[in-house]
Protein backbone atom coordinates (compact mmCIF):
# COMPACT_ATOMS: atom_id res chain seq x y z
CA UNK A 1 0.00 0.00 0.00
CA UNK A 2 2.81 2.41 0.83
CA UNK A 3 4.40 1.68 -2.51
CA UNK A 4 1.13 2.29 -4.34
CA UNK A 5 0.57 5.58 -2.48
CA UNK A 6 4.07 6.78 -3.22
CA UNK A 7 3.74 5.90 -6.89
CA UNK A 8 0.44 7.73 -7.18
CA UNK A 9 2.11 10.93 -5.97
CA UNK A 10 5.40 10.57 -7.85
CA UNK A 11 5.55 9.31 -11.42
CA UNK A 12 7.41 6.04 -11.72
CA UNK A 13 10.48 5.54 -13.89
CA UNK A 14 10.16 4.77 -17.58
CA UNK A 15 12.51 1.83 -17.28
CA UNK A 16 13.91 -0.28 -14.44
CA UNK A 17 17.29 -1.79 -15.21
CA UNK A 18 19.02 -4.69 -13.44
CA UNK A 19 22.65 -5.69 -14.12
CA UNK A 20 23.93 -8.86 -15.68
CA UNK A 21 23.13 -11.40 -12.97
CA UNK A 22 25.87 -12.89 -10.78
CA UNK A 23 23.57 -15.91 -10.23
CA UNK A 24 21.42 -17.58 -12.91
CA UNK A 25 17.76 -16.57 -13.23
CA UNK A 26 15.69 -18.99 -15.30
CA UNK A 27 12.72 -16.84 -16.25
CA UNK A 28 10.92 -19.39 -18.43
CA UNK A 29 10.97 -22.15 -15.79
CA UNK A 30 10.84 -20.12 -12.54
CA UNK A 31 7.21 -19.23 -11.80
CA UNK A 32 8.15 -17.27 -8.67
CA UNK A 33 10.59 -15.09 -10.62
CA UNK A 34 8.00 -14.45 -13.34
CA UNK A 35 5.43 -13.41 -10.74
CA UNK A 36 7.82 -11.13 -8.84
CA UNK A 37 9.11 -9.32 -11.92
CA UNK A 38 5.58 -8.92 -13.29
CA UNK A 39 4.44 -7.41 -9.99
CA UNK A 40 7.39 -5.03 -10.01
CA UNK A 41 6.46 -3.82 -13.50
CA UNK A 42 2.77 -3.39 -12.63
CA UNK A 43 3.34 -1.63 -9.29
CA UNK A 44 5.85 0.82 -10.72
CA UNK A 45 4.04 1.13 -14.09
CA UNK A 46 7.45 0.74 -15.68
CA UNK A 47 9.16 -1.45 -18.21
CA UNK A 48 11.69 -3.81 -16.59
CA UNK A 49 14.90 -5.00 -18.22
CA UNK A 50 16.89 -7.73 -16.50
CA UNK A 51 19.36 -10.52 -17.22
CA UNK A 52 18.70 -14.25 -17.04
CA UNK A 53 19.45 -17.60 -18.61
CA UNK A 54 17.47 -18.67 -21.64
CA UNK A 55 17.46 -22.02 -23.38
CA UNK A 56 18.49 -22.71 -26.95
CA UNK A 57 16.38 -25.09 -29.06
CA UNK A 58 19.09 -27.71 -28.58
CA UNK A 59 19.00 -27.29 -24.80
CA UNK A 60 22.14 -25.21 -24.33
CA UNK A 61 22.00 -22.05 -22.18
CA UNK A 62 21.88 -18.49 -23.50
CA UNK A 63 23.14 -15.44 -21.63
CA UNK A 64 19.94 -13.46 -22.06
CA UNK A 65 18.21 -10.17 -21.32
CA UNK A 66 14.43 -10.02 -20.80
CA UNK A 67 12.13 -7.04 -21.30
CA UNK A 68 8.76 -6.73 -19.57
CA UNK A 69 6.24 -4.00 -20.34
CA UNK A 70 4.48 -1.93 -17.67
CA UNK A 71 1.73 -4.56 -17.43
CA UNK A 72 4.26 -7.26 -16.57
CA UNK A 73 3.98 -8.98 -19.95
CA UNK A 74 7.12 -10.35 -21.58
CA UNK A 75 7.98 -8.32 -24.67
CA UNK A 76 10.84 -10.54 -25.69
CA UNK A 77 14.31 -11.84 -25.01
CA UNK A 78 17.68 -10.91 -26.42
CA UNK A 79 20.35 -13.64 -26.38
CA UNK A 80 23.95 -12.49 -26.19
CA UNK A 81 25.64 -12.99 -29.55
CA UNK A 82 29.31 -12.30 -28.71
CA UNK A 83 30.41 -14.63 -25.92
CA UNK A 84 33.56 -14.26 -23.80
CA UNK A 85 36.19 -16.88 -24.75
CA UNK A 86 37.14 -19.19 -21.86
CA UNK A 87 34.44 -17.54 -19.76
CA UNK A 88 31.15 -18.28 -21.50
CA UNK A 89 32.50 -20.71 -24.06
CA UNK A 90 35.70 -22.67 -24.60
CA UNK A 91 37.03 -22.52 -28.18
CA UNK A 92 38.33 -25.71 -29.81
CA UNK A 93 40.58 -27.59 -29.31
CA UNK A 94 40.67 -26.54 -25.64
CA UNK A 95 37.05 -27.63 -25.13
CA UNK A 96 38.06 -31.30 -25.40
CA UNK A 97 40.34 -30.93 -22.39
CA UNK A 98 38.11 -28.65 -20.32
CA UNK A 99 34.97 -30.75 -20.76
CA UNK A 100 36.81 -33.78 -19.39
CA UNK A 101 37.02 -31.85 -16.11
CA UNK A 102 33.55 -30.28 -16.03
CA UNK A 103 30.50 -30.16 -18.30
CA UNK A 104 29.53 -26.78 -16.78
CA UNK A 105 32.54 -24.83 -18.06
CA UNK A 106 32.00 -22.66 -21.10
CA UNK A 107 28.59 -24.13 -21.82
CA UNK A 108 26.82 -21.03 -23.22
CA UNK A 109 25.79 -20.84 -26.85
CA UNK A 110 25.60 -17.59 -28.85
CA UNK A 111 22.33 -15.97 -29.81
CA UNK A 112 21.53 -15.48 -33.48
CA UNK A 113 19.13 -12.53 -33.64
CA UNK A 114 19.66 -8.87 -32.77
CA UNK A 115 16.55 -7.35 -31.15
CA UNK A 116 15.23 -4.02 -29.91
CA UNK A 117 12.20 -3.66 -27.63
CA UNK A 118 9.47 -1.08 -27.11
CA UNK A 119 9.48 1.01 -23.92
CA UNK A 120 7.21 4.05 -23.46
CA UNK A 121 6.60 4.37 -27.22
CA UNK A 122 10.37 4.31 -27.82
CA UNK A 123 12.79 1.45 -28.48
CA UNK A 124 15.61 0.03 -26.34
CA UNK A 125 18.62 -1.76 -27.75
CA UNK A 126 20.49 -3.85 -25.19
CA UNK A 127 23.99 -5.24 -25.43
CA UNK A 128 25.46 -7.44 -22.73
CA UNK A 129 28.85 -6.97 -21.07
CA UNK A 130 31.73 -7.72 -23.47
CA UNK A 131 29.62 -6.88 -26.53
CA UNK A 132 30.48 -3.22 -25.88
CA UNK A 133 33.90 -3.98 -27.40
CA UNK A 134 32.40 -4.35 -30.91
CA UNK A 135 31.45 -1.00 -32.46
CA UNK A 136 30.24 -2.57 -35.72
CA UNK A 137 27.84 -4.69 -33.67
CA UNK A 138 26.47 -2.03 -31.28
CA UNK A 139 25.70 0.31 -34.18
CA UNK A 140 23.24 -2.28 -35.47
CA UNK A 141 20.92 -1.58 -32.51
CA UNK A 142 20.70 2.11 -33.37
CA UNK A 143 20.41 1.28 -37.07
CA UNK A 144 17.49 -1.03 -36.16
CA UNK A 145 15.59 1.79 -34.49
CA UNK A 146 16.83 1.85 -30.88
CA UNK A 147 16.38 5.36 -29.42
CA UNK A 148 18.37 4.51 -26.27
CA UNK A 149 21.01 1.84 -25.60
CA UNK A 150 21.24 -0.27 -22.45
CA UNK A 151 24.29 -2.19 -21.26
CA UNK A 152 23.96 -4.95 -18.65
CA UNK A 153 27.28 -6.11 -17.28
CA UNK A 154 28.88 -8.18 -14.54
CA UNK A 155 32.39 -6.82 -13.98
CA UNK A 156 33.01 -8.70 -10.74
CA UNK A 157 35.84 -10.73 -12.31
CA UNK A 158 37.78 -7.46 -12.92
CA UNK A 159 38.29 -6.99 -9.16
CA UNK A 160 39.78 -3.57 -8.42
CA UNK A 161 41.82 -3.42 -11.64
CA UNK A 162 41.75 -0.67 -14.25
CA UNK A 163 39.67 -2.95 -16.48
CA UNK A 164 36.51 -1.57 -14.85
CA UNK A 165 37.32 1.95 -16.11
CA UNK A 166 38.39 0.58 -19.49
CA UNK A 167 35.05 -1.17 -19.86
CA UNK A 168 33.25 2.11 -19.20
CA UNK A 169 35.45 3.84 -21.79
CA UNK A 170 34.28 1.31 -24.39
CA UNK A 171 30.66 2.09 -23.55
CA UNK A 172 31.32 5.83 -23.82
CA UNK A 173 32.67 5.35 -27.34
CA UNK A 174 29.58 3.39 -28.36
CA UNK A 175 27.40 6.27 -27.12
CA UNK A 176 29.34 8.91 -29.08
CA UNK A 177 29.52 6.83 -32.28
CA UNK A 178 25.75 6.41 -32.42
CA UNK A 179 24.64 9.66 -30.73
CA UNK A 180 22.61 7.71 -28.18
CA UNK A 181 22.23 7.75 -24.42
CA UNK A 182 23.59 4.58 -22.83
CA UNK A 183 22.16 3.48 -19.49
CA UNK A 184 24.47 0.98 -17.81
CA UNK A 185 23.87 -1.30 -14.82
CA UNK A 186 26.69 -3.47 -13.48
CA UNK A 187 27.67 -5.86 -10.72
CA UNK A 188 30.92 -4.64 -9.12
CA UNK A 189 31.56 -2.49 -12.16
CA UNK A 190 30.75 1.14 -12.89
CA UNK A 191 27.04 1.81 -13.08
CA UNK A 192 26.49 5.02 -15.02
CA UNK A 193 24.53 6.88 -17.65
CA UNK A 194 26.44 8.22 -20.65
CA UNK A 195 25.13 11.05 -22.80
CA UNK A 196 25.18 11.08 -26.64
CA UNK A 197 28.53 12.90 -26.64
CA UNK A 198 30.15 10.08 -24.64
CA UNK A 199 30.26 12.01 -21.37
CA UNK A 200 29.38 10.36 -18.06
CA UNK A 201 26.24 12.13 -16.91
CA UNK A 202 25.60 10.14 -13.72
CA UNK A 203 27.86 7.65 -11.99
CA UNK A 204 27.08 5.56 -8.91
CA UNK A 205 29.63 5.01 -6.12
CA UNK A 206 31.73 1.87 -6.51
CA UNK A 207 31.36 -1.30 -4.45
CA UNK A 208 28.04 -0.34 -2.91
CA UNK A 209 24.75 -2.22 -3.08
CA UNK A 210 22.26 0.43 -4.04
CA UNK A 211 19.59 1.68 -6.44
CA UNK A 212 19.33 5.14 -7.94
CA UNK A 213 17.25 7.18 -10.36
CA UNK A 214 18.81 8.85 -13.34
CA UNK A 215 17.67 10.80 -16.39
CA UNK A 216 18.12 10.08 -20.05
CA UNK A 217 16.36 10.92 -23.29
CA UNK A 218 15.54 9.22 -26.56
CA UNK A 219 17.04 10.18 -29.91
CA UNK A 220 16.11 9.19 -33.43
CA UNK A 221 18.78 10.99 -35.47
CA UNK A 222 21.33 8.77 -37.18
CA UNK A 223 25.05 9.45 -37.15
CA UNK A 224 27.20 8.64 -40.22
CA UNK A 225 28.75 5.73 -38.33
CA UNK A 226 25.32 4.34 -37.49
CA UNK A 227 24.28 4.70 -41.12
CA UNK A 228 27.41 3.49 -42.90
CA UNK A 229 29.56 1.68 -40.36
CA UNK A 230 33.31 1.41 -40.91
CA UNK A 231 33.35 2.57 -44.53
CA UNK A 232 35.40 5.67 -43.65
CA UNK A 233 38.09 3.66 -41.83
CA UNK A 234 38.23 1.06 -44.61
CA UNK A 235 38.32 3.87 -47.17
CA UNK A 236 41.27 5.46 -45.40
CA UNK A 237 43.06 2.11 -45.34
CA UNK A 238 42.40 1.55 -49.05
CA UNK A 239 43.61 5.06 -49.83
CA UNK A 240 46.79 4.54 -47.80
CA UNK A 241 47.49 1.21 -49.53
CA UNK A 242 46.86 2.79 -52.93
CA UNK A 243 49.16 5.73 -52.15
CA UNK A 244 51.92 3.41 -50.90
CA UNK A 245 51.59 1.28 -54.04
CA UNK A 246 51.81 4.39 -56.25
CA UNK A 247 54.96 5.55 -54.46
CA UNK A 248 56.58 2.12 -54.78
CA UNK A 249 55.73 1.93 -58.51
CA UNK A 250 57.15 5.41 -59.08
CA UNK A 251 60.35 4.47 -57.27
CA UNK A 252 60.65 1.24 -59.30
CA UNK A 253 60.21 3.17 -62.57
CA UNK A 254 62.77 5.73 -61.49
CA UNK A 255 65.24 2.97 -60.62
CA UNK A 256 64.63 1.21 -63.95
CA UNK A 257 65.20 4.40 -65.92
CA UNK A 258 68.36 5.11 -63.96
CA UNK A 259 69.73 1.66 -64.78
CA UNK A 260 68.94 2.05 -68.50
CA UNK A 261 70.60 5.46 -68.70
CA UNK A 262 73.71 4.18 -66.98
Amino acid sequence: LALNAAISQNPGPNLILWPEAPVPFYYETDAFLRDQTAQLARLTRSSVLFAGVGRAPGGGPYNSAYMLDSAGQLLGRYDKMYLVPFGEFVPPPFDLFVHQISDEAGAFVPGRTLRTFAASSQRVGMFICYESAFPHFVREFAASGATVLANLSNDGYFGTSAAREQHLLLVRMRAAENRRWVIRATNDGITATVDPAGRVAHRLPAYREMAARTRFSHRRDRMPYTEYGDWFAWGCLAGAVGLAAAVILRQDRASAESRRSS
